[in-house]
């Protein structure tokens, strides 16, 4: 089985956990479009959307092998670059639907309270934290949040599985059941 987490922005990191392949098991690839102008703003902007988009659909079908499991950082709903992350996220999530792809989406405080302990972890403890936590090596933010993604999918998949996942914090543990076992929302009156 193969664990994909994707961190997209304009600048998308992608990594693959292969769990058949204990020797080269992880695979990461950083996409960003094209820098080549065609000299209209917004053709441009939606064409690199489409280029981060097939890119990635190009490698998640190189590893067509193997079950697939795709989870994706959903938006941090900051006020730079809503509408480019709504955009880049509304295609990639059509062409994977297009193809015949599941994929999850978790909340970035998820993510970071996973890798990290707290929800609101800076960028550079991510890096750190999956160093730390899994000895992934990367100096790209991207690649760490990525990463992060598919550790925190494969938690969350065997959890929903077998009810209990080996080898989690129980801040990790609390994430997974977060996430898998929602608590209901209070209506306020």
């Amino acid at each position: 089985m193969i664990f994909i987490g994707i961190d997209l922005s304009m600048t998308t990191g992608m990594v693959a956990i292969d769990e058949d392949d204990p020797f080269s098991g992880v695979k990461s690839w950083i996409i960003k479009p094209n820098t080549k102008s065609r000299g209209i703003d917004h053709y441009e902007s939606i064409g690199k959307k489409i280029y981060i988009t097939e890119q990635i659909i190009t490698k998640l079908e190189s590893l067509f092998e193997s079950k697939i499991i795709i989870g994706i950082e959903g938006y941090s709903f900051s006020k730079f670059g809503m509408a480019e992350s709504g955009e880049l996220g509304g295609i990639v999530k059509s062409m994977l639907w297009n193809k015949g792809f599941e994929y999850s989406i978790f909340p970035p405080t998820s993510i970071k309270k996973f890798a990290c302990g707290s929800g609101a972890a800076k960028k550079e403890l991510m890096i750190a934290a999956v160093y730390k936590r899994w000895a992934f090596d990367t100096n790209d933010n991207n690649l760490a949040d990525a990463f992060a993604v598919a550790k925190l999918l494969r938690a969350v998949h065997y959890y929903k599985q077998d009810g209990f996942v080996d080898g989690l914090t129980d801040f990790q543990l609390q994430v997974v059941k977060n996430l898998v076992e929602p608590k209901p929302k209070k209506v306020k009156k």
